[in-house]
């Protein structure tokens, strides 16, 4: 009896581990989504938010947002592959500085706002509990990830103060080269529900922080060469900022 009941219970466990992954043997899913927080630090592309602004001393409420697309591949019952892209634009406020034209030891100062556009490029691993209902790609998950972000600056307004006060010259070039690229690691939690055996509903939440950070001493840099690490610092703050915390929400379709 004790055998028979072992030889049964093997059985069920070898069947249970050869079936096919993925929810009712679909293992893959196409997710576009969205993510979304309230902007508390640095402004929005629309130059709003909580915190400093470009020419403004207070800020309406304004929202960091990423929308993305998923593709997501089953590759046992409790992991899916997951490869993300999103689109990126927000405001980044930058204070360079250039040496007065026809003045010697005189210095402009320059105010600037950016937008940071770019594409940001993922990928996730995500693991799901049978014990508490979940079955790739369906259930509650946690997941890590990596992200990398390679962005372009554009400048969309400027104030210049001449230390001379005498703009008819204009001023010397900033010397920015305005790419940064962004990396962050990230750990994700939420839920996938499926629905009609093929619809992907997807509630989420997501922090990101970047693996390195950038120290930089205002303090030590007064010439047109340093600009270029004023740029890379005030990026790197907003992209950290923008990504560091948001609420998803996604809607695909199970193949």
């Amino acid at each position: 009896m004790r055998f028979t009941l072992l030889i049964a219970g093997l059985l069920l466990l070898w069947q249970g581990n050869a079936q096919t992954p993925g929810y009712l043997g679909k293992r893959f899913y196409v997710k576009p989504e969205i993510g979304a927080m309230i902007a508390f630090q640095r402004p929005t592309a629309s130059n709003q938010g909580r915190g400093e602004h470009y020419g403004v001393s207070n800020g309406s409420l304004g929202f960091n947002t990423e929308p993305g697309l998923q593709l997501g591949y089953a590759v046992s019952r409790r992991h899916v592959l997951a490869f993300k892209v999103g689109y990126i634009k927000t405001g980044m406020l930058l204070t360079a500085q250039t040496p007065a034209l026809l003045y010697e030891n005189l210095t402009d100062s320059h105010d600037l706002f950016y937008h940071l556009t770019g594409l940001e490029y993922g990928i996730s691993w995500q693991s799901y509990n049978p014990l508490k209902g979940g079955l790739a790609p369906m259930g509650f998950f946690t997941a890590w990830q990596l992200k990398v972000a390679p962005m372009k600056g554009k400048i969309v307004d400027k104030r210049t103060s001449y230390g001379s006060g005498d703009a008819s010259a204009g001023h010397a070039p900033l010397g920015i080269d305005a790419a940064f690229t962004h990396w962050s690691l990230g750990f994700e939690f939420g839920k996938h529900i499926i629905l009609f055996d093929q619809l992907v509903l997807s509630l989420s939440t997501e922090i990101n922080f970047p693996p390195v950070l950038l120290v930089f001493d205002d303090q030590k840099f007064n010439s047109q060469g340093d600009n270029q690490q004023r740029f890379r610092q005030a990026a790197f703050e907003r992209m950290s900022f923008h990504s560091f915390f948001l609420f998803k929400f996604g809607a695909g379709y199970l193949f």
